[in-house]
This record gives structure tokens, sequence and C-alpha cells, in this order.
């Protein structure tokens, strides 16, 4: 009789291990994963001739995610301004990926006339002028454990030909 009874509660230590394991593999995951998408840059600006009637600005947004597991770029919100006059609005919801321990560029651009150039340089004559670019706006994310909002405000200078 105590060898039945010994054979009947073995299996039950298994299974409680088992379940004791997946607990622990489970907080482990929460733990290397609660932390935020960050934006370490918006840069590589530049200024693209499309046609002879517009404007493409470039830039590259740098995003760090500190996670061991990818986060989910869920919608970019962005008004660029040139010199304090707005430019364009970017709306995107590109539900990109990005993986864990890695630092990923995303490249946007947002297209404006080229009549709107003489707006934002009232003083300027023809040639090459300096003007300081405004980005502002928000980045939503999603992690395994919980979702963000990182807060865009970026500025830089960029030349621009009339």
């Amino acid at each position: 009789m105590p060898i039945q009874l010994l054979s009947y509660f073995y299996p039950m230590k298994f299974r409680g291990m088992g379940w004791l394991i997946a607990l622990a593999l489970l907080g482990g995951l929460f733990l290397l994963n609660r932390s935020d998408i960050e934006l370490t840059a918006q840069d590589s600006l530049a200024v693209v001739p499309i046609g002879s009637t517009g404007i493409e600005l470039k830039s590259t947004l740098k995003l760090n995610n500190p996670n061991l597991l990818s986060a989910t770029i869920k919608t970019i919100e962005e008004k660029f301004y040139i010199n304090g006059i707005p430019v364009s609005i970017l709306s995107m919801q590109p539900d990109q990926g990005i993986p864990g321990r890695k630092e990923t560029a995303l490249p946007v651009s947002v297209r404006f006339s080229r009549n709107d150039v003489q707006q934002f340089l009232p003083d300027s004559a023809v040639g090459t002028k300096r003007a300081l670019v405004t980005i502002t706006g928000t980045i939503d994310f999603t992690t395994m454990f919980g979702k963000g909002t990182i807060q865009v405000n970026q500025t830089d200078s960029l030349d621009l030909a009339l």
C-alpha cells in the first residue's frame, strides 16, 4: 500500500515543478520587456525636388527598443515646421515591428509645394539659405506587456535651395 501511495504523488510533484518553471519564465519575460521604446534621434534631413513644382523633406526616425522581445510602432503623428511656419503633417499607421535590443531606423518624408519656400524664407534672394526645421508630435507603440507614447520634439537646420 505505501508504494502505491508514493507512485500516486510522484507525478504531482513534476506537474507542480512545471508550473513553477512556467511562472518563473513568464516573470522573467515581464521583467525584461517592460521598458518603453526610446526616440534616439530624428535626423538625416534632406530636401529632394519632385518635378518642377514639389519638394520632399526626408528624415530618418531612429528608435531604440531596450526590451528582449520585439515591439510594434502603431502610429506616427508629426508636424513639420520650417522657420516656425507649418509645412506639413505626417499621419501614418505603419504597424511596423522593431526588434528587441536594437536601434531601428524608419524613413519618413513629407511633401510640399516649391512655391511655399518663399513663405518660409521671405527675405531671401536666389541661392541656398539655412532654415530651422522643427518636428513635433507623438509615436504610439505596443510591447508584449503594455503600450506607450513617445513625444517628439526635434530641431535641426537644413539648407534650402531656391
